[in-house]
C-alpha cells in the first residue's frame, strides 16, 4: 500500500532485503513541470484500483487509448497531490488511528474496539477524527475495509465467498450488500472491469 516517487537522474537504493513475495505497480511519466506538489512517499497514497484502471485504459485496443491513459494519469497524479495536501493538515493521532484500522480492518471491527485500543471513549475519538479529517471512526473503518476488498478482488484469484470470509463477513451475501452499497456495483462487476491488464513475468 505504499507509494514511492523516484525522480530521474538520481541513483536509488534500498536499505534492506524484502522478505517474502512483493508485488507492485509501476509507471514512467515525463512532465517538465507540475502545477501541484507531489509526495515522494506516501503510506497509503495510491489505491490499487487507480493503478489498475490506468493499466486497463492503456491496453484498450480501440483508437484513443493513449489519450485516455494520459487523462487517467493526470487524474491519478492530481488525486495523490490532493491526498498528500490533506494529510499534511491532519494530526498525528489521525494517522496512527488510520494505520491501525488499515492493519486490523475487518467486518467485525467496531468503533469501540478502536477507541479502546487508543484509550478513548468511542464518542470522543469520533469527534477528534471528524475535527481533524472530516470523517468518523465507522466511516474510516468502512473505507479501509473497502480498500482491502478491492485489493483482494484485483490482486488475488480468491472467490467472492473466500474474500468475504477473509474479511470477516458472516456471509457472502453480507459482503455483496456492503460492496454494492459503497461502489454501486457488485464485486464481480468491479473485478471484471479491470481484467484486461498487462503483467510482467520474470
Amino acid at each position: 500500500g505504499h507509494l514511492l516517487l523516484l525522480t530521474p537522474q538520481k541513483r536509488h537504493g534500498g536499505y534492506r532485503v524484502s522478505e517474502g513475495p512483493t508485488a507492485f505497480y509501476w509507471l514512467h511519466f515525463s512532465c517538465p513541470s507540475l502545477p501541484f506538489p507531489l509526495p515522494t512517499f506516501m503510506e497509503r497514497g495510491a489505491e490499487d484500483d487507480l493503478f489498475r484502471r490506468l493499466l486497463h485504459v492503456s491496453t484498450l485496443p480501440e483508437h484513443g487509448g493513449e489519450d485516455r491513459a494520459e487523462t487517467m494519469l493526470a487524474y491519478l497524479l492530481l488525486s495523490l497531490s490532493e491526498k498528500h495536501g490533506a494529510r499534511d493538515k491532519q494530526s498525528r493521532l489521525f494517522h496512527e488511528v488510520a494505520e491501525w484500522i488499515r492493519i486490523n480492518a475487518s467486518a467485525t471491527l467496531r468503533a469501540e474496539d478502536c477507541a479502546q485500543h487508543f484509550g478513548y471513549s468511542a464518542a470522543h475519538l469520533c469527534r477528534v477524527l471528524r475535527r481533524e479529517a472530516g470523517i468518523g471512526t465507522r466511516e474510516l473503518i468502512d473505507r479501509m475495509l473497502l480498500s482491502r476488498a478491492k485489493e483482494q478482488l484485483l490482486n488475488s484469484g480468491a472467490s467472492v465467498k473466500e474474500i468475504a470470509a477473509l474479511l470477516g463477513f458472516p456471509s457472502p451475501n453480507t459482503f455483496l450488500h456492503f460492496f454494492r452499497y459503497h461502489e454501486r456495483e457488485t464485486p464481480l462487476t468491479f473485478r471484471n472491469r479491470y481484467a484486461l491488464t498487462h503483467m510482467n513475468k520474470k
